[in-house]
Order: C-alpha cells, then sequence, then structure tokens
C-alpha cells in the first residue's frame, strides 16, 4: 500500500514539474523603458555594444537639430541624393545606407528599428552588417587621408539576433531629430505608435575621389524578422568621432521623413519544438508511475 505522505509528495512533485514545464524556458518582453527622454539634446540607449562608447553608458549623445539631407537609406548602392521611401512585404533582404554630404563620410551607422502592431513574446530581427572601418580623424583631414592603407572591409561586423527585450523605448510616435520630432515613415498615421531599437552597426559609410570601393562605401544591411505582424521600419542615424573622446560627440545625422525601408509583416509561426500540455502530461504520467512502483516495494 502506498501511504497518504507518498502520495501527496507525488501529487506536489507533479504540480511543480507540470509547472516548469508548461512555462519553458520564458519569453521575452518589453524593457518597458517608456518613451525618448526628449526628441534632441539626450543621449540615447544602445541595444548592442556602442563602438565608441565615449559616455561609458553604452548611448550616444543626439544634439539639437540633426542635418538630414545627407544620410540616406535604398534598396540600392548606387548614391543618390534622394530616395523615395520604400515599402516592401519582404521579411528577409538587404538594404544600403550612405552619405553625400560635403565631409565624404560617417564614422560609424547606427539602425533605428521601429516596429508596431502586434509583437509576439517570439519576435525576432537578426541585424547582418557589412562596410568600410578606419580611425576617426578630423572632418578636414578625412577627404586627404591613403583610404586604401587606413581602412579595411569588415564583413558581417555585427550579426546579431535581437527580441522583445532589446526594443529598450515606447510606445511612441515620433522619432528624435529636432524639436518637434520626426514620423517614422511618411504615410505614417496618427495614432501609430513604434517600439524602438537603436543599433550600432560598427561600421561607417564614406565617398573617396576616383575610390574603388564595395558597394561604393555604403553600409550593408541584412535582415531577417519573424514574430511580429504590423510595420518593421529603419531609418540610419550617422555618428562622426570628433571630437574625439568627448562624451557629447554626436549622432548628429539622419535620413529625412520622406526616406526610410517599412516592411510590412505577417508573423508566421517559429517551428521549433514546444513543450505542449500533451507532452507534459505524458512526461508527468511516467514520473508518477515510476513513483507508484517504488512507493509499492517499500
Amino acid at each position: 500500500m502506498i501511504g497518504n505522505s507518498h502520495i501527496r509528495k507525488i501529487i506536489l512533485a507533479s504540480i511543480i514539474l507540470i509547472s516548469l514545464l508548461l512555462v519553458g524556458a520564458g519569453s521575452a518582453a518589453f524593457a518597458e523603458n517608456g518613451p525618448f527622454p526628449g526628441t534632441e539634446d539626450v543621449f540615447l540607449k544602445i541595444s548592442n555594444d556602442v563602438r565608441f562608447d565615449n559616455t561609458g553608458n553604452n548611448t550616444y549623445y543626439l544634439p539639437t537639430s540633426l542635418g538630414t539631407e545627407s544620410m540616406h537609406i535604398s534598396e540600392s548602392s548606387q548614391k543618390s541624393s534622394s530616395n523615395p521611401a520604400v515599402v516592401t512585404n519582404n521579411q528577409s533582404g538587404t538594404f544600403y545606407v550612405y552619405e553625400t554630404g560635403g565631409a565624404g563620410y560617417i564614422d560609424d551607422v547606427v539602425l533605428m528599428v521601429g516596429v508596431s502592431g502586434d509583437i509576439s513574446d517570439d519576435f525576432k530581427i537578426k541585424i547582418s552588417s557589412s562596410g568600410y572601418v578606419w580611425e576617426p580623424v578630423a572632418q578636414n583631414s578625412f577627404k586627404s587621408l591613403d583610404f586604401a592603407s587606413v581602412a579595411t572591409y569588415k564583413t558581417n561586423a555585427i550579426s546579431t539576433s535581437f527580441d522583445k527585450s532589446d526594443l529598450l523605448y515606447g510606445p511612441v510616435s515620433l522619432r528624435p531629430a529636432d524639436a518637434a520630432g520626426l514620423t517614422f515613415y511618411p504615410t505614417q498615421t496618427t495614432n501609430e505608435k513604434f517600439y524602438v531599437m537603436l543599433v550600432d552597426l560598427d561600421v561607417g559609410t564614406c565617398t573617396i575621389a576616383n575610390g574603388n570601393l564595395i558597394n561604393n562605401g555604403c553600409a550593408e544591411i541584412d535582415y531577417e524578422i519573424s514574430g511580429v505582424t504590423g510595420e518593421v521600419t529603419f531609418i540610419p542615424y550617422g555618428y562622426r568621432d570628433i571630437p574625439k573622446n568627448d562624451p557629447k560627440q554626436v549622432l548628429g545625422w539622419t535620413a529625412a521623413s520622406t526616406e526610410g525601408i517599412t516592411v510590412e509583416c505577417t508573423d508566421t509561426p517559429v517551428t521549433e519544438p514546444t513543450k505542449s500540455p500533451i507532452s507534459a502530461f505524458l512526461i508527468i504520467a511516467g514520473i508518477m508511475g515510476s513513483a507508484y512502483l517504488v512507493a509499492r516495494r517499500k
């Protein structure tokens, strides 16, 4: 006979195991850090490690009134001073970021990713970047660099999967750029809200006279998205590491509100094995049966 104390122990152990199995490994949740601290003159948190951590707290400084005429994002590496906003259904693909201003370069590209709609706990976005890196110099010295000797092309400078917990800001309807803020894409409705991450791509973008550069010196970005039904919008920001080692080196350039790449997403289930209630029941039934046999022998 099995004593009541044995039965109680078996039941208690079964309840605990069922709870653990049904909870599983745990799901990502929003960081719930709220809106941006402002739309200008702010320090912004980056969701991965920053390349130039002069502040010591993994942020970049965004000043007042960003330049919006020379930073561009496009599906093509052929540079143009004006690109229409792109809307696509491709949940994986490639795009390019570049600069067309007089300086001819951006030391580091930071990608803003805005996500709206139904964001599941399985939300994932993989971002990979490739492009040129060099030791930053004063702006008036860049064009005289022997670029071939000082720059290196990095493939997969980052190749990182981000999840819901990396969306450090939101919900918001405007992005930082100036006192008024900018929309995430041209046809955005007034009640549409985004959760946002900023990703340091660890590469720059440049234009060199008579330079034979890979992808014309553009930063190349590959993406893969899953776990969201709604919009994912990509917007570039540009950083120059001048004056060097100053905490207020600026994330001072971004694309105009007329540009941007927006992906209209439909969630597709992730085909990974999961612990269903039925499989949990079978496991517990086996455990209880084993416990019963052990108890009978005592």
